[in-house]
């Protein structure tokens, strides 16, 4: 089975792309730069083909070697990135705050209930729903919350670092509510596990 992965550089892509090599599943990795995509160390085990996928008549499906399965990441033209790049800028700002050795870690107050995934996670969930040819939609989810303030708790303790939280020092995004998070039931049905 062939199977086709857009946007295979991006966040979740690069992680996707991982899991199927790493299952034995033959990829043909799609993405605008091939230099990107070099530094991945999949790129050797994949046919990676460069494709600005919104170009007018482009026919994918003939470019990519007719795939058996597709997995569409890409989107074109998102107006607005809050919420990945908060969660990467607060996980590249804890990850750097440890390897500094700061004392402290400033943060929001860390009351925000979320139903938090391991990107490595969702890959894997998006990779065993697509594989299970089963039709509806999966929330790809824990199906429970955990406040911010305890997964970065929990992150701190597991580096082994000191650092202490400052909480409080930014204040809570009007956009974002202060609780939520996914139904897992589905997903549990799907893929028999969650």
């Amino acid at each position: 089975m062939n199977i086709l992965v857009t946007s295979s550089t991006g966040f979740i892509g690069r992680y996707l792309v991982e899991w199927l090599v790493n299952n034995g599943y033959n990829v043909v990795s799609a993405g605008t730069s091939v230099e990107k995509a070099k530094i991945f160390p999949w790129f050797a085990k994949v046919k990676f083909t460069p494709c600005d996928y919104f170009a007018v008549g482009t026919d994918c499906h003939e470019l990519f070697g007719r795939p058996d399965l597709l997995i569409h990441l890409a989107w074109k033209g998102l107006p607005n990135y809050m919420a990945r790049f908060h969660i990467r800028r607060e996980s590249s700002h804890r990850d750097a705050a440890i390897a500094r050795e700061d004392a402290e870690f400033p943060m929001s107050g860390g009351e925000q209930l979320r139903d938090y995934q391991p990107v490595e996670k969702v890959a894997e969930y998006i990779c065993r729903i697509a594989l299970s040819k089963e039709g509806g939609i999966a929330n790809c989810c824990s199906g429970e919350m955990i406040s911010v303030r305890r997964l970065v708790e929990e992150w701190v303790a597991a580096s082994g670092s000191s650092i202490r939280l400052k909480t409080g020092v930014y204040g809570y995004p009007a956009y974002e509510g202060m609780a939520f998070w996914g139904d897992a039931t589905r997903l549990r049905k799907v893929i028999g596990d969650a």
